[in-house]
């Protein structure tokens, strides 16, 4: 191409796309996209950075454009408060050319900080040396620039570029996003990348979102934020851009999965440790130790609040007990905050307890926890607090597990259903059990051979349910409750788990009962008005409710009533199993749909 590099330039253009918070739809920034290359005679953005590579001039070319889009992110309503997500060809600093401080001078031409600056690293280059970005990088981050890894895991070198760069953030690309709600192969990965990264003190980005079950699966493996479609296509007019994005907080709204959120015991027990911000001069980290004698570290964050660590005594005391050592700390030209920096595990408050505590259990350092609200530090979890966290939890779902069976009581699963009738967007499927003519077993025998036969069904709902991928319910009695744990188990194995149980059951309780009894067949007793009457041998009833994608919402209230309906007429007419198919349309009640019987 015989063009020259600043033709080149002028043709191109920058379009933003919104980097938002999964749990808000705040905005933290715009990464920035190159835009026109056709236009400018190019058939991908790899190709425009390979021709700069390849005639010499790729650190000037890189600087211009960085230039243009810094000066196009300014012009975006409050990006003072705002990252600019850039990528870097790693290329850039290998070339000759390389000298620090140009992207600094641009900055301050437009006002901006180099903490608004995120220059993202992609996988998808071959890096010829990677000790040596590591150390450029690293001047980057003594200016005051963040780190991102992009296209973490689809590249050559992400669990190295993830341990030596130990960047602010990671990008999580479409291929492991897609369909991540229903692949267990890319859910399991991206929970450990996810529990690794905040360890790190590192947030995690998902791109490519598209869909609100990739949104939800997001959610559930812990990200910090998302970018892609679903939120907002890039833009090149920037006065379209905006702070916050409805559309997270309508998903949240309609997923009401904050019914079982830790929040509220989380922040009763967060301690409000004082935080400095990296600019600060070492003397306030000092300051502030002698005023909170208890404290052994700082939090550290940048100036609008994003924690980046914590700041330690014992290693100011290795500087402050040595000749001139108050001297020395007082110049900021010898030593700064970040250069005192310890890397502290990160989290939302919105994140599960469960998680927390794996992050906790992970941790080399073990200081505690730094605690963020839409990114920002608010306060600091000690093992102390975790402790004390998780001992409440634990009372409170102790006080609602059935103390034969130990399973979950009414409340949590009432909490179930309504995170799981929700979501209207997929198929789901119930199951209620309970055993037919158990009161007159339990007069004949006696309570102590009733409650074997309780936990009898209690271990066979166990078995063919694993409590990692279902919800089992004991609701009191002899009835129980089973639900999938994501929603979305297929129906014809939810139904040959139910006829298996049932059929199980049949065979096992036989050996409950006396020889006598056994060989006749059944057991004599008294009905409800006192009548001689013979109950057969104990059998269990199932009952199936199906909720189609697209069915209306309903209540746990009016699904319970539903199911005493179909099991009253289950045993009216000697039916073991029976299905029921809900209607899509909006029901006055539901005695609208089909019904299917096995005997």
């Amino acid at each position: 191409m015989e063009r020259q590099w600043e033709e080149v330039v002028s043709i191109l253009d920058f379009a933003f796309q919104p980097i938002v918070n999964i749990h808000t739809g705040l905005c933290i920034g715009f990464e920035a996209l190159l835009r026109r290359v056709q236009e400018a005679g190019f058939s991908s953005i790899h190709r425009v950075f390979d021709w700069a590579f390849s005639q010499g001039f790729l650190h000037v070319f890189d600087l211009a454009l960085r230039e243009k889009a810094i000066e196009k992110f300014t012009t975006i309503p409050r990006y003072q408060s705002l990252k600019l997500f850039f990528n870097l060809d790693p290329r850039v600093v290998m070339t000759p050319e390389y000298q620090p401080g140009n992207t600094l001078r641009i900055l301050k031409r437009y006002g901006l900080s180099p903490e608004q600056v995120v220059l993202e690293v992609s996988e998808n280059y071959r890096i010829q040396s990677v000790e040596v970005l590591r150390r450029v990088l690293e001047q980057y981050r003594s200016q005051g620039f963040q780190v991102a890894i992009d296209d973490y895991g689809i590249g050559f070198s992400g669990p190295q570029l993830l341990y030596l760069f130990e960047p602010e953030y990671v990008k999580i690309p479409r291929f492991f996003i897609e369909n991540v709600g229903q692949d267990s192969r890319k859910k399991l990965f991206l929970i450990n990348l996810v529990a690794t990264s905040h360890i790190l003190g590192t947030m995690v980005i998902a791109e490519g979102v598209e869909r609100e079950g990739e949104f939800y699966g997001c959610l559930d493996i812990g990200c910090d934020a998302v970018q892609g479609f679903l939120v907002e296509a890039p833009k090149t007019d920037c006065s379209e851009l905006k702070e916050r994005y409805e559309i997270v907080e309508t998903l949240h709204t309609r997923n009401r999965r904050k019914v079982q959120s830790n929040t509220p015991l989380i922040l009763d027990h967060i301690e409000a440790i004082p935080a400095v911000h990296s600019e600060e001069p070492l003397t306030k980290v000092c300051e502030l130790l002698r005023a909170h004698p208890g404290c052994r570290f700082l939090p550290v964050t940048t100036p609008t609040g994003e924690p980046l660590g914590i700041i330690h005594e014992e290693d100011l005391h290795r500087v402050i007990y040595t000749p001139y050592g108050h001297a020395l700390l007082e110049n900021p030209a010898i030593f700064r905050v970040d250069q005192f920096l310890r890397r502290c595990a990160v989290f939302e408050v919105t994140t599960p307890l469960e998680t927390l505590l794996s992050a906790f259990a992970l941790e080399e350092n073990r200081h505690g926890i730094l605690v963020t609200r839409d990114g920002r530090y608010i306060g600091f979890l000690s093992p102390q607090s975790l402790l004390r966290i998780l001992y409440e939890k634990h009372l409170y779902e102790v006080r609602d597990q059935n103390p034969l069976t130990g399973l979950p009581g009414n409340t949590r699963i009432a909490e179930y259903l309504d995170e799981s009738l929700s979501d209207g967007s997929s198929k789901r499927v119930y199951a209620y059990f309970d055993i037919d003519h158990f009161k007159s077993f339990n007069d004949h025998y006696g309570f102590r051979r009733g409650d074997r036969v309780i936990l009898l069904l209690a271990s066979l709902l166990r078995e063919a349910f694993p409590e990692n991928q279902y919800f089992i319910g004991h609701i009191g009695g002899d009835d129980f409750f089973v639900g999938a744990k994501q929603h979305k188990a297929p129906f014809n194995l939810f139904l040959e788990k139910t006829q298996e149980v049932l059929e199980r059951f049949s065979r096992d309780v036989v050996s409950f009962y006396d020889q006598e009894d056994r060989k006749r067949g059944y057991i004599l007793g008294e009905d409800r008005e006192g009548n001689p009457k013979k109950f057969s041998l104990l059998q269990a009833t199932g009952v199936l409710l199906c909720l189609p994608e697209g069915c209306a919402t309903c209540t746990p209230d009016m699904l319970s009533e539903k199911a005493a309906q179909l099991k009253k007429r289950a045993k009216q007419k000697g039916i073991r199993c029976i299905i029921h198919v809900f209607s899509t349309e909006e029901p006055s009640c539901l005695n609208q749909g089909r019904a299917f019987a096995f005997v």
